[in-house]
């Protein structure tokens, strides 16, 4: 708001998160909302699936993601989660056996 009690516009949300001191990227961090509701939504035995546990979050991120897409690994970041997953693989054998 303004003096005057009037409504400031922007161009678009990135400047009006730059107008608040903050990077206009996109880093879901302004309001903690969508970053907060990223968790562990399904796995299995070998996968896991992250993704937003409220509906509002997912329908912006989903938004976001038709728009310019940003959520999900890139080839690099697949390549380095599967060969630290990979070196789980082991441990997790033994522990199901046991578990067992």
């Amino acid at each position: 708001m303004t003096d005057t009690g009037k409504s400031l516009k922007f161009a678009n949300y990135a400047a009006y998160k730059i107008a608040l001191g903050k990077s206009g990227l996109r880093d879901v961090e302004l309001s903690g909302k969508m970053l907060n509701a990223i968790s562990i939504v399904g796995m299995t035995a070998t996968s896991v699936t992250v993704g937003f546990t409220r509906e509002a979050e997912h329908e912006k991120a989903k938004g976001n993601q038709a728009r310019d897409p940003f959520f999900g690994l890139s080839p690099n970041d697949r390549a380095i989660v599967s060969a630290v997953a990979k070196g789980f693989q082991p441990a997790m054998v033994s522990m199901m056996k046991g578990a067992a």
